[in-house]
C-alpha cells in the first residue's frame, strides 16, 4: 500500500501568506522591536512550511515516478543559492569597509561556513543566538539555512529508501523520528544547551511535522467548522508566543511546539473554500510580503548589523524604520531580478545556474578564507588606528606557556617545586628575594614589578595560572585545569619553604572569585534590594587566603598583597581604535563609584586578613584613579590590553608603587640585600 502524498496546489496564497506571519516578527525582533520578545520563532514556523512544501513536491514526484535526486538539488541551488551569494557579497564589501580585524577574521569564517551550508556548526561551537557577541556576525540567520540544507541532504534518500523497503510502515518511522527528535529538542532546551538550538536532529522535528502534513499523515479535516477554528487556534498559537516568549525563554523544546502547531494547523485546515484566517493571510500585503520573504530574511539581518556598527550605538526607531525600509526594498530587487531568474528554467539553464551559482560561492569561500588566514587584514586600517588596535595584541613573555600555566601546557608543577619558572629582576647568582604569584591579572601585571625589581637589584620568579588565585587549597571545580590550580599552589608553597624566598607578592582578579560573578553581573548597581553577587564566595575566599598567609607566615615569609586593577567592561584597545577609525569620541574611563561597588566586598576581605596576618595590602587603585573616574590610557599610552588586563604601559605606570614596596621591605628587614 503506497502513502497517499497530498499534492501540492500549484499556488496557495495562505501560504505566502503564512510566510509574511514567519518573516515579519523575525525582522522587527531583530531590529530590537518592544514587545516582540519571542520574534524568532518565525524561524520555526518556516520549518515547517519548508518540510510540507519541499515533501509535497518530493513525494508527488516520486508517486509519479519522476522524481531525481539531481534535480531535486538543483532546484534547491535555484531556489537558495543566487539571493544568499548576493546578501554575502554585500556583507563581505561592508566587513571590509566597516570591521576591525578582529571582526573581519571571524565573519571570514562566517562566509566560508555559510558558503557550505556549515553555519550552524561555526555559531555553535562560537557563540549562543542571544548572547551579547553576536550582535556583529552579519552572517548568524544562516545558520538556519545550514539545518534545512543539511535535512534535505538526507530527507530525500530517507524518503527513496522507505518508499521502497518499508512502504506501509513510512508514516509510523517519520512520526517516531519526529518524536525522537523532539525529545531531544526538549532535554536539550531544558539543560541550556546551545546544541539544541543550532543542530539538525534537535529541529528535524520541525520539519518533519510538515512533511508529516504533506505525506496525508495527519487525518483530513472536512468540517468547515472545524476547519476554521483549527486556523484560528494556528494564528493564536503563532501570534501570542511572539508577544509572550523572551530570550531567557528556553528555546526550542517544548517552546517551540505552539508555533509549530500553529503552521500545521493553518497549512492543513487550508486550501479549501475560504475562511476568515484565509482571507486574513491571503490578503495582498501579507502574500506580497511572503514573497520576498526569503531575501527579506536574507537582508534585514546583515544590515541591521552595519547600521549598528556604523552608528556605534542601538538602533533608535528612525533607525529601525529605516534598516526596515532598505531591507524591504534591496528584498523587491533581489526577488525580482535575482530569485525570479535563476528559478525560471526558461530563463536560465541547469549549466547556467551551476557555473554561475559555482563561481559566486567560490568567490565568497575564497574571500572568507583569505581574510579569515590574513587575521582580518588589519593593513587595512589607518597608520593611527592601527597602532591603537596592536597594543590589544601585545603578549608578554609572562602570558606565554613558557611562563604561564593554562590548562595543560606551559610551566609544570614540577617545575613550580625546582624554581625552573620565569625570572623576574636582576638575573646572575643573586638569590631568590621575592615571587609574584597570581593568575592573569599578575601576569599583566609583571613586567611593571620586573622593572622595579631591576631598579632595586631584586631577583624574583613569576608563578602564574589561568584563573587560579593565589590561595592554597582553592578549587572552583572538578575541572582539570581547577585541580591543576590546587596544586600549583600547593607546590608554590614547598618553593616558598625549600628556597627560603622571604617576599611573596599575592595579587590576582579578586573581586571575580569573591562576588562569584564576572564584571558588570553583580545585579543591578546600587539596589539595596539586591546582593552584590549572583554567587557571594567571600567566605570561603576569606578562609582559603587566612589558610594560605599563615602557611606563608610557618614558611618565614611575608606577604605582600595587591588588590585588582580596574576592569573597564570594554576592550580598550578595540572600543578607541573603532571609535578612531570611525572619527568618533568615546569616553569608556570607569566610574570610580562603580570600581569601588565591583571592588569593595574584597577590598574589605583583603584588608582584614592583611591586618590579621601582618601582611601588607597595595591599591592600584590610588595610582589609576582620580575621585570621578579611572584612568584607560595616559600620556599617549593604553594601558589595558583588553576590559581588564594591564598593558606593558598599565603595569609599568604602577611600577613607581612596587619600588616603594622593594624599598620598604629592604629597610624592614622583608627582603635580603644583594
Amino acid at each position: 500500500m503506497r502513502p497517499q502524498a497530498r499534492a501540492l496546489p500549484a499556488y496557495r496564497r495562505d501560504i505566502d501568506g503564512l510566510r509574511a506571519l514567519a518573516v515579519v516578527p523575525v525582522v522587527l525582533f531583530h531590529a530590537g522591536v518592544p514587545w516582540i520578545g519571542g520574534g524568532f520563532i518565525g524561524v520555526d514556523v518556516f520549518f515547517v512550511i519548508s518540510g510540507f512544501l519541499i515533501t509535497s513536491i518530493i513525494a508527488g514526484e516520486m508517486e509519479a515516478g519522476t522524481f531525481s535526486i539531481l534535480k531535486f538539488y538543483e532546484r534547491r541551488i535555484r531556489r537558495i543559492v543566487p539571493a544568499l551569494v548576493v546578501v554575502t557579497a554585500a556583507s563581505c564589501i561592508l566587513a571590509w569597509l566597516y570591521f576591525m580585524p578582529v571582526e573581519l577574521e571571524a565573519f571570514g569564517w562566517s562566509v566560508a561556513a555559510a558558503m557550505l551550508s556549515a553555519s550552524n556548526f561555526l555559531f555553535w561551537r562560537s557563540v549562543g543566538y542571544f548572547d551579547a557577541g553576536f550582535e556583529f556576525s552579519p552572517l548568524l540567520h544562516t545558520w538556519s539555512l545550514a539545518v534545512e540544507e543539511q535535512f534535505y541532504v538526507v530527507f530525500p534518500l530517507l524518503l527513496l529508501a522507505l518508499k521502497r523497503w518499508q512502504a506501509t510502515r513510512l508514516k509510523i518511522i517519520l512520526w517516531s523520528l519526529a518524536a525522537v527528535s523532539f525529545v531531544i529538542s526538549a532535554w536539550l532546551a531544558a539543560s541550556g544547551s546551545s546544541t539544541g538550538f543550532y543542530m539538525l536532529w534537535p529541529r528535524a522535528w520541525e520539519l518533519l511535522l510538515g512533511s508529516l502534513v504533506a505525506l496525508g499523515a495527519v487525518p483530513a479535516v472536512t468540517n468547515a467548522r472545524l476547519r476554521q477554528l483549527l486556523q484560528g487556534l494556528g494564528l493564536l498559537l503563532i501570534v501570542v508566543p511572539v508577544f509572550l516568549y523572551t530570550r531567557e525563554t528556553p528555546f526550542p523544546g517544548v517552546a517551540a511546539l505552539p508555533p509549530c502547531l500553529g503552521a500545521a494547523f493553518l497549512i492543513h485546515a487550508g486550501g479549501g473554500s475560504p475562511s476568515w484566517p484565509q482571507r486574513l493571510l491571503a490578503n495582498p500585503v501579507m502574500a506580497g510580503i511572503g514573497l520576498i520573504s526569503y531575501s527579506l530574511y536574507l537582508w534585514h539581518w546583515p544590515l541591521i548589523v552595519f547600521a549598528t556598527y556604523a552608528t556605534g550605538r542601538e538602533l533608535d526607531a528612525a533607525g529601525i524604520a529605516g534598516v526596515i525600509g532598505v531591507s524591504t526594498i534591496a528584498s523587491i530587487l533581489t526577488w525580482r531580478f535575482v530569485e525570479q531568474p535563476f528559478r525560471r528554467r526558461k530563463v536560465m539553464s541547469a549549466n547556467t545556474v551551476y557555473r554561475l551559482a559555482g563561481a559566486g560561492v567560490a568567490a565568497c569561500t575564497g574571500f572568507g578564507v583569505t581574510v579569515a588566514l590574513a587575521s582580518g587584514v588589519p593593513q587595512r586600517l589607518p597608520d593611527k588606528v592601527r597602532i591603537i588596535y596592536d597594543e590589544g595584541r601585545v603578549i608578554t613573555r609572562f602570558a606565554e606557556s613558557a611562563c604561564f600555566i593554562f590548562e595543560e601546557v606551559g610551566v609544570t608543577v614540577d617545575d613550580i617545586r625546582e624554581g625552573r619558572t620565569c625570572s623576574l629582576g636582576v638575573g646572575g647568582d643573586l638569590p631568590l628575594s621575592f615571587i609574584l604569584w597570581g593568575d592573569s591579572h599578575a601576569a599583566a601585571l609583571a613586567p611593571g614589578i620586573d622593572h622595579a625589581a631591576k631598579a632595586a637589584n631584586r631577583r624574583g620568579l613569576f608563578i602564574g595560572h589561568g584563573s587560579c588565585p593565589p590561595l592554597i587549597g582553592y578549587q572552583r571545580s572538578e575541572r582539570a585545569r581547577h585541580v591543576a590550580c590546587k596544586l600549583t599552589t600547593a607546590a608554590t608553597l614547598e618553593l616558598v619553604a625549600a628556597k627560603k624566598i622571604p617576599l611573596v607578592i599575592m595579587t590576582s582578579r579578586w573581586p571575580r572569585y569573591v562576588n562569584g560573578a564576572n564584571y558588570g553581573n553583580e545585579g543591578p548597581f546600587f539596589n539595596p534590594l539586591y546582593p552584590i553577587a549572583v554567587d557571594d564566595k567571600s567566605e570561603i575566599i576569606a578562609e582559603r587566603l587566612d589558610a594560605t598567609l599563615e602557611a606563608l607566615t610557618a614558611a618565614g615569609a611575608k606577604a605582600i598583597i595587591m588588590s585588582d586593577v580596574p576592569e573597564v567592561g570594554y576592550d580598550v584597545p578595540y572600543v578607541l581604535a573603532r571609535a578612531a577609525w570611525q572619527n568618533r569620541t568615546v569616553d569608556i574611563k570607569p566610574r570610580m563609584d562603580r570600581v569601588q561597588f565591583r571592588q569593595g566586598p574584597s577590598l574589605r576581605l583583603l584588608e582584614a586578613a592583611a591586618k590579621a596576618h601582618g601582611a601588607r595590602l597595595i591599591v592600584p587603585l590610588d595610582v589609576l584613579c582620580g575621585a570621578q573616574s579611572c584612568l584607560v590610557e595616559k600620556n599617549g599610552k593604553l594601558l589595558y590590553t583588553d576590559e581588564d588586563h594591564l598593558s606593558v604601559a598599565g603595569a609599568l605606570s604602577l611600577s613607581g608603587l612596587f619600588e616603594t614596596m622593594f624599598r620598604l621591605e629592604h629597610s624592614r628587614g622583608g627582603v635580603q640585600a644583594p
